[in-house]
């Protein structure tokens, strides 16, 4: 799986978008110290300065199971490339 690549011009345009952001993960981890995932809910809040504007959420996993966006259920088709779309 390579690596996601977030350049410079994309990290100084997200940070004027977003600010007071938060994380909560959950995980399920296995008692086989041979298992070679586990599955893992997260939970990403932030406040927007612009309303309308989009931007992405960086992610690396093997596949997605469900995304939900302020409440409302996304395509997992919104994951690609390490990335998950928020489009607004």
């Amino acid at each position: 799986m390579p690596a996601d690549i977030l350049t410079q011009a994309e990290a100084r345009q997200r940070a004027a978008l977003v600010d007071n952001v938060a994380y909560s993960i959950e995980l399920s981890l296995s008692d086989d110290p041979a298992a070679p995932i586990y599955a893992t809910a997260a939970k990403v809040s932030f406040n927007a300065a612009r309303a309308g504007e989009s931007t992405f959420l960086n992610l690396t996993a093997i596949s997605v199971e469900r995304i939900t966006i302020n409440g409302q259920p996304v395509s997992v088709t919104a994951f690609a490339d390490h990335r998950v779309r928020l489009d607004n």
